[in-house]
């Protein structure tokens, strides 16, 4: 299951990653939403307002289910009809 964070900041913010020497995330309108655990964690970190939403994995079909919905190809051979011999 795959967590979405959202955070909010009072403007726009950049925060720097100082270890990677670049930025880590920029802030539009005041929010900023990423998937990224350590992002997360350090805008935790730094005490940001954040919520948390649980992102839902799409529902797998059924293979009964996606081979009913296929169109079925059929193919027919034409047969020539057995001759009677008995003539």
């Amino acid at each position: 299951m795959k967590v979405k964070y959202r955070f909010y900041a009072e403007n726009d913010k950049v925060i720097w990653d100082g270890k990677n020497n670049k930025a880590l995330c920029r802030f539009k309108d005041g929010e900023l939403e990423t998937t990224d655990e350590r992002t997360a964690d350090i805008l935790k970190s730094m005490r940001f307002k954040f919520d948390e939403l649980v992102l839902r994995e799409p529902e797998k079909e059924s293979k009964v289910e996606a081979a009913s919905s296929k169109p079925v190809e059929t193919k027919r051979e034409e047969v020539e009809p057995k001759r009677d011999r008995r003539r």
